[in-house]
């Protein structure tokens, strides 16, 4: 169970009916129209009619419009059972939630779904996890490894006729190219299964779906007459609730229902704003304000907007909304609070749970822009967000630019970490207590400054132009005095918040800033980046190990070691004797089980790539040192040479099982049969410059006849040769299992 729970992100099934139930609830009246569409028979009932895509204009109710689709189909689903299995899997993309807007949560998704239902489709993912753990489905190459397993899982001889729906790719914020290539490919190659996916009508989306005779599209546009007629079901029905409430009389409920059915435009979105706001408006001049809403969604975006500069809250509510908009994921009320100080004050921590409960009640202040759920500020739409960062929109809500919002944040991190951070922050005390043993307190220390320590140095960035910018870069400023007095407490934290190599990646951002290289700030941070890249690992291991042995061990030089000495435990009475300054070694990459034969730099020096005795070859980020899952497996004995290709995108591996073997750097998947000729092992490989050849040196000490292994889709053609080398008798030192980044600085 324990490979189902990490690979669960979000469950489906919870976020459709918290959807569900944010919006309203589901009617069935107002989607039981598409059910009878000809395009939707045509998809649900042709052999050859593979992919259905719904598109329209935001509020058209596409979201809702799926989750009814998804109950038919459960019950579809659910009949089909009896005589076989068919299985359906589904997930819901949100902009506005980190957890669930990138192309690889789409696919943990739908994964964990179809493992639910059909455990014996988890093999395909256990393969790789029992490898690599949790770090298969969030490391730097998550979605290479899950897309193999999610096609491998649409390719497998047990599955019986899938549905596969997808609502609102437009807010795949990351990865979604990529997705909608793997979705192209795969609704062409997997005919027992069927696909649906919902976005708005966006033409990159169309580039890459290349919609044919398979692939049909619905376009809401061109259905305004049903989709009218399903706003007006979505109207009696929401205005009736409001009247029971509001105690609204028939003449007063029916007036509201007209008003609202003349001017919907066919738009559920700008049918439950006007509802929202007409939740707060006395009974008595409800049929007035009413009448005040402007048709379509861009007018009624502006009157919220008017409205809230009118509002007695103006200038606070105009704050909240500029932070929300501006931030990296959606906040907390918590981290909300700690990111300004209008809304609360560093020296009265007294108070902060009043201000939390007085910022709740001003968010829904906010014109219903924002909406909150379990304590997180959302917008109440994607459109509501992009309406204010228009031009036009965003000069009223950043009154001084959106700058000066990323400047805000930017210094109130360090604010809000200078008071939070300390040594111990959770009070483990034991040095060796593994973060997977870690249990945060209640109250977290940490709760209001999580945001800031992951995205202090982008919002710093995101306005290094500015004057006061500049200033707080200098040896005087702001980031050094942070650094010199924070930064171990920095590291520690993110140990604990399970971020490490973001930080690592957070301190070469600020190394690659434009510095004068003779600053005390470019030699604190050039240090700082060496001792983070050195401890990595123990330190992401055990957090109060970046006290112990990180800092014992650091050179008698390191400015880290020297203005930090005194965070060294006080039991720790003798100190081993250490290098003066920082050697050629940056850092050590652990993860091969036996010794390391051969390594190699890819020609853009990001990667790297290792041979080892454990039979494997292994990728790893050259920046942060962490290893790009999974491990590249299919040798049957000791690897004992790599090399990149020219243009860093295959891999090619030699091994003592005299097979020579091509590998794709980005996924991981082995792209031609094993290379076959040696009849001893191959200790030598290379690719020719223009990256068509092969050639590879064995102790069979023969030159056999030219092997050609061609296949036209990769544009390829590779010789292997062998070449007549031969080591004599046995290495007399044998490899190291780590590998070691060294500098020549």
């Amino acid at each position: 169970r324990s490979c189902l729970q990490d690979l669960r992100i979000s469950d489906p099934r919870d976020d459709k009916r918290r959807i569900e139930e944010t919006k309203g609830g589901l009617l069935r009246d107002s989607y039981r129209w598409i059910l009878e569409n000809s395009d939707f028979q045509q998809w649900q009932d042709g052999k050859q009619s593979q992919l259905l895509w719904i598109r329209g204009d935001p509020g058209k109710g596409k979201t809702m419009l799926l989750c009814g689709i998804i109950d038919k189909l459960e019950e579809t689903a659910s009949a089909a059972s009896a005589s076989g299995s068919c299985l359906l899997s589904y997930f819901f993309c949100q902009a506005t939630d980190e957890r669930i807007n990138s192309a690889t949560a789409v696919l943990r998704g739908l994964i964990y779904l179809l493992a639910d239902q059909q455990p014996a489709l988890l093999q395909h993912v256990r393969k790789k996890y029992d490898d690599a753990g949790k770090a298969l489905f969030v490391d730097t190459n998550a979605w290479f490894a899950l897309s193999e397993i999610f096609r491998n899982i649409l390719q497998d001889r047990s599955l019986g006729n899938t549905y596969v729906i997808i609502d609102a790719l437009d807010e795949c914020k990351s990865g979604l190219q990529q997705l909608l290539q793997f979705i192209d490919k795969s609704s062409a190659v997997c005919p027992c299964v069927k696909w649906i996916i919902s976005s708005r009508n966006w033409p990159s989306i169309e580039e890459q779906l290349r919609i044919s005779d398979q692939k049909f599209q619905l376009r809401l546009e061109l259905k305004k007459d049903y989709i009218s007629a399903a706003v007006s079901t979505y109207i009696e029905h929401k205005v009736g609730e409001l009247a029971k409430r509001k105690k609204y009389t028939a003449k007063l409920e029916k007036s509201v229902r007209e008003y609202l059915s003349l001017n919907a435009d066919a738009t559920f979105l700008w049918v439950a704003l006007v509802l929202k706001e007409l939740e707060m408006v006395e009974r008595r001049i409800a049929l007035e304000r009413v009448k005040m809403f402007p048709p379509g969604l861009g007018p009624l975006y502006k009157q919220m907007m008017a409205q809230v500069s009118e509002s007695n809250n103006a200038d606070l509510c105009k704050r909240i909304l500029s932070i929300v908009a501006v931030v990296k994921r959606p906040i907390t009320l918590r981290e909300l609070v700690s990111l300004d100080d209008t809304l609360h004050k560093l020296d009265c921590p007294e108070n902060l749970s009043e201000d939390i409960e007085d910022l709740e009640q001003t968010v829904g202040k906010c014109g219903s822009f924002l909406t909150i759920r379990e304590s997180t500020i959302y917008f109440v739409h994607q459109s509501a967000k992009d309406f204010l960062l228009q031009e036009n929109t965003s000069q009223e809500v950043f009154r001084f630019g959106i700058d000066e919002i990323n400047h805000a944040i930017f210094s109130r991190s360090l604010q809000v970490m200078s008071v939070a951070l300390r040594p111990d922050v959770y009070s483990l005390r034991a040095p060796g207590i593994s973060v997977d043993q870690v249990k945060p307190p209640d109250p977290d220390p940490l709760a209001a400054v999580r945001y800031s320590c992951l995205y202090w140095v982008d919002h710093l960035l995101d306005c290094q132009d500015r004057e006061d910018t500049i200033k707080d870069l200098k040896d005087s400023g702001s980031v050094y005095s942070f650094l010199r007095q924070y930064f171990l407490y920095w590291l520690e934290a993110l140990s604990l918040l399970k971020s490490v190599p973001e930080g690592i990646v957070m301190i070469r951002k600020l190394e690659d800033l434009q510095f004068d290289e003779s600053s005390t700030l470019y030699a604190f941070i050039h240090d700082a980046k060496r001792f983070a890249l050195y401890n990595r690992s123990i330190i992401e291991q055990a957090p109060l190990q970046t006290y112990c042995s990180a800092l014992v061990f650091a050179p008698e030089k390191s400015i880290i070691r020297e203005t930090f000495e005194r965070c060294v435990p006080s039991w720790i009475q003798r100190k081993s004797r250490v290098e003066t300054y920082w050697n050629a070694m940056v850092q050590t990459l652990e993860g091969h089980t036996r010794e390391v034969s051969s390594v190699a730099f890819s020609p853009d020096g990001k990667q790297i790539v290792s041979g080892s005795w454990d039979k494997t070859v292994r990728r790893w980020d050259a920046a942060t040192g962490q290893q790009l899952l999974p491990a590249l497996e299919g040798h049957k004995d000791k690897v004992t040479s790599v090399a990149f290709s020219p243009d860093g995108k295959q891999i090619v591996s030699g091994s003592w099982d005299k097979t020579v073997r091509l590998w794709d750097m980005a996924t991981g998947q082995q792209l031609l049969p094993a290379l076959e000729g040696h009849t001893s092992r191959v200790s030598s490989v290379a690719i020719s410059p223009d990256g068509k050849k092969i050639v590879s040196g064995s102790w069979d000490k023969t030159w056999p006849s030219p092997l050609t292994a061609s296949r036209s889709s990769l544009g390829l053609g590779i010789t292997q040769s062998s070449a007549a080398t031969q080591l004599q008798g046995d290495w007399s030192c044998p490899p190291s299992r780590a590998i070691q980044v060294e500098s020549p600085q």
